[in-house]
């Protein structure tokens, strides 16, 4: 088979999908929330997967479609742009994992019927660019303030089960002057526990910007407390741990344990 075959073959039955800068400029002068699609995401909505740190739920799976389904004017949706358009500078092992991997997935779990054809969705990986293109540090460094500007001196309430992201070495939030407040989810399953979660927030929030990382709970998350309660929500996914890898120098795909590490812990 041809390199890209594939991906040929799934664009004549593309959704629209803004690039990663122009989701980051509409984050950054709007008000809007957004709720991310990576792999994972589609994956436990169409295939019946679990993923490393959140197994399998026919709850999350149905909300997760439902929410892929209805973008609305206050939280709009975002699928990862390089995975259904050619796009330059991609790490070829990036390609070679749309290719050879995620395209076998979509054609067996129907994802293409879950699209809606007549919004526009938004880039999930605005904020993971480091891992999938091959760009200069300067690059790296100017898409990485464009990121700090969405949330650059602003009240914050991070929702994550990361218990590490405030010893980072390199933390996005202090270098963007933001006054962060803390709500932790469970590290593994986070969706499990939504309700209590989804009250600690509430009682939290006090007025601040929710940042959700915590895998396909984010997902949910965002667009139920969006639409629901009023609060402006961004699921950011690994953009935090991002940053810090970057700045720490560390090279994406130095070997081949590196991307599954990043991604699944």
């Amino acid at each position: 088979m041809r390199v890209y075959e594939k991906r040929e073959r799934f664009q004549k039955r593309c959704p629209i999908i803004h690039d990663a800068d122009e989701t980051i400029d509409l984050l950054a002068t709007s008000d809007c929330s957004i709720s991310r699609f990576g792999d994972g995401e589609l994956f436990v909505a169409f295939n019946g997967i679990s993923l490393p740190f959140q197994c399998h739920n026919d709850n999350l799976a149905a909300n997760l479609r439902d929410i892929l389904k209805y973008p609305t004017d206050r939280c709009v949706v975002a699928l990862p742009h390089p995975y259904f358009y050619k796009t330059d500078n991609l790490r070829k092992d990036c390609e070679w994992y749309i290719e050879n991997c995620f395209y076998d997935k979509m054609d067996s779990g129907k994802m293409m019927d879950g699209f809606n054809y007549d919004v526009h969705y938004y880039d999930t990986n605005f904020g993971i660019f480091y891992h999938h293109y091959d760009l200069s540090d300067e690059e790296v460094d100017r898409r990485f303030e464009k990121i700090k500007d969405i949330v650059r001196g602003k009240k914050i309430l991070l929702v994550t089960g990361d218990r590490k992201i405030e010893n980072y070495g390199h933390n996005i939030f202090t270098d963007a002057d933001v006054d962060v407040k803390m709500v932790y989810s469970e590290p593994k399953d986070a969706f499990l526990k939504y309700s209590t979660l989804r009250r600690n927030i509430l009682d939290s929030a006090d007025g601040r910007m929710v940042v959700a990382i915590c895998g396909p709970c984010a997902t949910v998350l965002s667009y139920d407390l969006t639409n629901n309660y009023g609060l402006r929500c961004l699921d950011m996914g690994h953009f935090a741990k991002e940053y810090n890898f970057f700045k720490s120098g560390l090279v994406p795909y130095s070997d081949s344990n590196e991307p599954v590490e990043f991604f699944t812990t």
